[in-house]
């Protein structure tokens, strides 16, 4: 009997132990939530360049331009939780003057950030980060929603499923060194449509590049490029030039 107390006492502290490493293996990990800061007065501007599609394929229309997010004010939504407020404002050249656009919401806690992109909801980030975790970006709602991109209504959202494709790479911005990674939120092509988008983000910086590509066709041209058979549709390119805080 004495024997078995003895065994059974060090299996518990063995137990014990081991939770306790558990514990603190489990508060040592990066969840990557400084992969996009969200400081009130955080300030993002970026080039923004756009191709899109009009008169069933015929015309492409691009465009060059500034956009700029502010991190201006929070309230507190309905399920209670603290939202940050993401102003943004547009301009055509460097030279002109900022025009307000619209607002946008950030959301984020130790599981995920959700930015409300007019008002659709878009889960952006997955905590913890690590290589080729997967989520449903579109679970707010239903990705077969159709959205006005410029004359055309199309389902932008449809088949998108996001993954981390690199963490902690290497990243060098405004001369210095940080780490960085890549998400592909979509890669769904079919001969009549393509849904791409590849977001990359930094440390302590947010996101610095956005590549999105977006295009329906009619199916009479299946062995051509989209550039050739999109009959709608649009690229659309942020590259993040300055940063502050």
């Amino acid at each position: 009997m004495k024997l078995f107390n003895v065994i059974m006492f060090g299996l518990l502290v063995t137990f014990v132990m081991s939770c306790h490493n558990e514990i603190e293996n489990r508060d040592d990990i990066d969840y990557g939530l400084d992969y996009y800061p969200i400081d009130q007065g955080a300030e993002w501007i970026y080039a923004s360049d756009s191709i899109i599609v009009r008169l069933g394929g015929p015309r492409r229309d691009t465009l060059h331009s500034y956009i700029r997010e502010v991190i201006s004010g929070e309230y507190i939504d309905e399920e209670g939780d603290k939202v940050q407020k993401v102003v943004r404002f547009w301009k055509r050249s460097l030279n002109d003057e900022w025009s307000s656009i619209n607002t946008w919401a950030i959301k984020k806690d130790s599981s995920s950030l959700v930015k409300n992109e007019e008002n659709i909801r878009l889960v952006r980030l997955a905590f913890p980060i690590y290589l080729h975790k997967k989520w449903d970006p579109t679970i707010y709602f239903d990705n077969s929603i159709k959205v006005d991109t410029g004359g055309d209504i199309l389902k932008v959202y449809e088949g998108w499923d996001a993954e981390v494709m690199s963490v902690e790479a290497p990243y060098e911005f405004e001369g210095q060194s940080y780490k960085a990674m890549e998400i592909v939120m979509a890669d769904e092509e079919t001969v009549i449509d393509k849904r791409y988008e590849i977001d990359t983000y930094v440390k302590g910086i947010g996101m610095v590049k956005k590549s999105m590509i977006i295009y329906d066709s009619n199916g009479t041209k299946p062995t051509s490029s989209w550039e050739v058979k999109a009959n709608s549709g649009f690229e659309h390119t942020l590259t993040l030039i300055s940063y502050t805080k």
